[in-house]
């Protein structure tokens, strides 16, 4: 109970005993019995005993309001949680230990300093917006803000705040979550530190596939297309023997499907389509030759989009030969839609197939390579993949990346 409660109940028991005591002086005045003396008697002691009990409560209750003071002040300043009490510029009038160890100061030097100062500039306009919100509404605002106790360290703390039933103030409450945050930042360099070494994984990788690509393509290519000759001219010049012209010929057709498959895997590992004519040309030669290789009808449409980004080209190429392949392993689908386009800011890679479908489970697990690898190549760009399939009714592949107006020619 508060103080001006206590001086506001004397004040009414002091009128209301001057009352009394005038209508006993009226009364007074008049003859009295000896009855009604007895019964005045009877009442003053009556008074008297309702007065020694009314008292004896109060003692009581006063005693347990003071307990329940002790708890709620020991509850309030012993909390793993700082409590602070600000006027709407920010001002301190009350906090707890907690409080005043976050700030790293006194709780006599924080009462009305302005809690505003301990901000960090870079998250001091977000305080303040979080302060305006308190008081312009009654909902509960929360905040992530940063702390400086000195010029070395910083603390992180998440803030809960609540007007008060006066709208003068406002209830503050502030938890430490330097740890976590701490954890997050490390987490997150380790995170970008991962997808660097990616990212340069996938350039190591694929330069070495050019130079594979190259040769075998120039190497072996080119030794086979001499044995092919040189076969050629030594059965010119066998004369007449069946067997000897049959065998030599066994031996031409094994050299030309080795130069074929020469090709086929040189194209695969670095298509010379890619780098000599663009894109386009390379997505579409690809989906041709998954056709004639698979029997699966593979139509492929395109806008007329020239990207100047040789990385962005080789990325959605990659992207183009991942998909397709998987469609041969999983799908036994038997037609693929692509369809290369553009829309605002963004290009688009829609691969679609007829096939079984793959359970979403499998999708978002993380587990699948293939979708993991397109996944990391589209976050190298900002870009997004979006997978959607049902069992029995296909897939459908969006790759999109936002690009620059630089990379378009």
């Amino acid at each position: 109970m508060k103080n001006e409660d206590l001086k506001q109940i004397a004040v009414n028991i002091r009128q209301k005993a001057t009352e009394l005591l005038k209508d006993k002086q009226l009364k007074a005045s008049r003859k009295f019995t000896k009855l009604d003396s007895l019964k005045l008697i009877y009442e003053l002691e009556v008074h008297q005993i309702e007065l020694e009990l009314i008292n004896e409560e109060l003692q009581i209750v006063n005693e347990k309001l003071e307990l329940n003071a002790e708890k709620y002040t020991d509850l309030y300043d012993f909390s793993a949680s700082g409590y602070y009490t600000l006027s709407n510029e920010g001002i301190i009038s009350e906090l707890n230990l907690q409080g005043a160890k976050i700030l790293n100061k006194s709780r006599s030097e924080l009462i009305n300093s302005n809690f505003t100062f301990f901000i960090s500039d870079e998250t001091k306009p977000i305080f303040i917006q979080f302060l305006e919100k308190i008081f312009s509404s009654s909902n509960k605002e929360t905040c992530d803000v940063t702390i400086y106790t000195n010029s070395i360290s910083e603390t992180f703390v998440h803030l809960s705040g609540i007007r008060s039933e006066n709208y003068k103030d406002c209830f503050i409450t502030a938890i430490d979550i330097t740890e976590r945050k701490l954890a997050e930042i490390e987490l997150s360099k380790v995170h970008e530190q991962l997808k660097q070494l990616l990212h340069h994984e996938f350039e190591i990788r694929e330069s070495e596939r050019k130079n594979i690509s190259r040769e075998i393509h120039d190497e072996l290519g080119q030794s086979l297309s001499a044995l092919k000759i040189d076969l050629g001219f030594v059965k010119d010049n066998v004369n007449g023997n069946i067997i000897i012209n049959k065998k030599i010929n066994s031996m031409i057709d094994i050299v030309s499907n080795t130069i074929s498959n020469v090709q086929r895997i040189s194209a695969e590992l670095r298509p010379g389509i890619l780098d000599d004519l663009g894109l386009i040309p390379a997505m579409e030669w690809y989906c041709q030759e998954f056709e004639k290789r698979t029997n699966i009808k593979c139509s492929f449409k395109s806008a007329d989009i020239l990207l100047c980004n040789n990385n962005l080209k080789l990325t959605l190429y990659r992207v183009l030969q991942e998909t397709l392949t998987n469609v041969i392993r999983h799908s036994a689908a038997n037609e693929v839609q692509v369809n290369y386009y553009k829309k605002k800011d963004a290009i688009f890679l829609k691969i679609m197939d007829n096939g079984t479908g793959i359970d979403t489970e499998k999708i978002n697990s993380g587990l699948s390579l293939g979708i993991l690898g397109m996944r990391e190549r589209a976050s190298q760009f900002n870009g997004k993949l979006h997978i959607t399939s049902a069992k029995g009714k296909g897939t459908e592949l969006i790759f999109e990346l936002p690009f620059d107006k630089n990379e378009i020619a």
